[in-house]
């Protein structure tokens, strides 16, 4: 049998081809180096995971300072939201490890948050995500802020009233009480009388100027509206400005 030289020369030459092509792109995936590794997870320090009735106003949220493997410098980006996982991020590119809560919290809230570490060539890394809630607030503080009178009632009757929605409650935190009610076609003319009030009991307003003297007992109160007693017979409905 005659061997075909020529083929069996065209054969080697491709092996050899092949050979050097495997070789090159090794020794230049080699060249490469290592990737660049994300920065360790943060861990979730302040508050304690699960922690209830917090005061709103003194949530300070504290995490552990993480390593990068490479050794690059680490920043965080930070998430605070009402749902899970946390979407809304507070603050971003810190390189501090806590952040002092203030305009981003409410009063009887649940709130989940979460750290994300990042290095400077953008590798990050998320941390569990923890969750807390804050206290409810009381009556004292709700009652505080201006109420429109939206309607009234004498006896359970209702009772027409000039201008409601522009008539108005305010109950200041110095304890001040403002009762300013508005009349005339166009309710341009106002009476204004000022008050002395104190939160007797956990449902009861006091309100006093000189020798007058006023009851009026809280029916129900949310964050957006008051039903006030007055003395037992006037009724008050009313939203927050």
């Amino acid at each position: 049998m005659k061997t075909n030289f020529i083929k069996i020369k065209q054969t080697g030459r491709w092996a050899i081809l092949l050979f050097l092509t495997i070789t090159i792109a090794a020794c230049s995936s080699d060249d490469d180096g290592p990737s660049n590794q994300a920065p360790d997870k943060a861990i979730l320090l302040n508050p304690s995971n699960q922690a209830k009735d917090l005061e709103a106003s003194e949530v300070e949220l504290k995490w552990q300072a993480t390593t990068d493997p490479d050794g690059d410098a680490v920043s965080y980006d930070i998430y605070l939201d009402t749902i899970h996982p946390p979407e809304a991020k507070i603050m971003g590119d810190i390189s501090e490890t806590s952040l002092k809560l203030t305009e981003d919290i409410e009063f009887d809230k649940t709130y989940y948050w979460s750290v994300v570490a990042k290095d400077e060539s953008g590798a990050e890394s998320n941390s569990n995500i923890g969750v807390f809630s804050t206290r409810e607030q009381t009556t004292a503080e709700l009652l505080i802020g201006k109420w429109i009178i939206t309607g009234v009632e004498h006896n359970s009757n209702p009772e027409d009233f000039e201008c409601l929605g522009k008539s108005y409650f305010q109950f200041d935190p110095d304890g001040k009480l403002t009762l300013n009610i508005y009349s005339g076609a166009t309710c341009n003319d106002s009476s204004s009388a000022v008050f002395e009030f104190i939160l007797t009991g956990a449902n009861t307003i006091t309100a006093s100027r000189g020798t007058e003297q006023y009851s009026l007992s809280i029916l129900s109160i949310t964050k957006t509206s008051l039903r006030l007693l007055e003395e037992g017979v006037m009724t008050y409905q009313l939203e927050r400005e």
